[in-house]
């Protein structure tokens, strides 16, 4: 998982096609704390570290990333975004990128306003319904907020600080881009098809111990905010074992069963998880 927030920019040193297009970035990482095999965001890309010298990396770009992102115009000199992954206790700076690109947008227009630099991007028709104003995309592994949108464009606004630290500064009407739509946006436009379009409500019946409580708190706030309302409903274990365990009258529980005797029981059609 990445954040969207590019801390380096590298540059393509050399292209080889071995089977895999094998690709060696230049970067100012220090490649002795990153392990082999460790996965690092190149241009919204998750590649795998596969060789590696004090000052650069090598990946493998397979035949199917190449025909879904524009990684197969990589040649020497030119120069990528790259994020190291998400370590827990990281700020998150940007949204959660996962790496994993949906598909190639064109840059339509580019102008500048001021400082900064308006860009517009066409993107592909079935993922279009996934991009909102002000919602989130990433871009060539870079986090941005959506200015507005008509139809299958929509705008970008880049900041002087976003030019000078990413490839974004050398941005070109044509352009083929990675684009990585929100996660959160892909739930939503899912509890949509669903005939869920305001999303929906449950219940979280929540027992006495504080990873139930506390995990129940969060896991309300994550429903949130891709349209699940879950009620919570503290009971004590006596109401827990007759409502849940017994009556299964419930939306939603927490409970954790470590014991050997509950093995058994996971497998049981009847079994309160139901």
């Amino acid at each position: 998982m990445f954040t969207g927030i590019v801390t380096d920019m590298g540059e393509i040193r050399s292209v080889e096609q071995r089977g895999d297009l094998r690709a060696r970035i230049g970067t100012s990482y220090d490649m002795a704390g990153v392990d082999m095999g460790a996965s690092i965001c190149c241009d919204g890309v998750c590649l795998t570290v596969v060789a590696k010298g004090p000052d650069w990396c090598d990946v493998d770009v397979s035949a199917e990333t190449v025909s879904k992102t524009n990684l197969g115009t990589w040649a020497p000199g030119r120069q990528v975004n790259l994020e190291r992954s998400l370590r827990v206790g990281d700020e998150l700076g940007g949204h959660i990128v996962s790496g994993h690109v949906d598909g190639l947008a064109e840059v339509t227009a580019v102008r500048d306003e001021g400082d900064s630099t308006r860009v517009t991007l066409c993107a592909p028709q079935p993922l279009a319904r996934f991009i909102a104003s002000k919602g989130s995309v990433a871009l060539n592994g870079t986090s941005l907020t959506v200015n507005e949108v008509e139809g299958a464009e929509f705008g970008i606004n880049f900041i002087p600080h976003t030019k000078e630290v990413t490839t974004w500064g050398r941005v070109e009407t044509g352009d083929q881009v990675n684009l990585e739509i929100d996660t959160l946006a892909r739930y939503v436009a899912r509890l949509a098809e669903a005939g869920r379009p305001d999303g929906c409500e449950t219940t979280l019946h929540l027992p006495p111990p504080s990873y139930a409580r506390r995990g129940g708190e969060i896991v309300a706030a994550q429903l949130a905010e891709v349209g699940i309302r879950a009620e919570i409903i503290n009971v004590e274990w006596a109401q827990w074992l007759e409502s849940v365990f017994r009556g299964k009258t419930f939306g939603l529980t927490i409970v954790s069963h470590t014991e050997p005797m509950d093995i058994g029981i996971y497998g049981r059609p009847d079994y309160y998880f139901n």
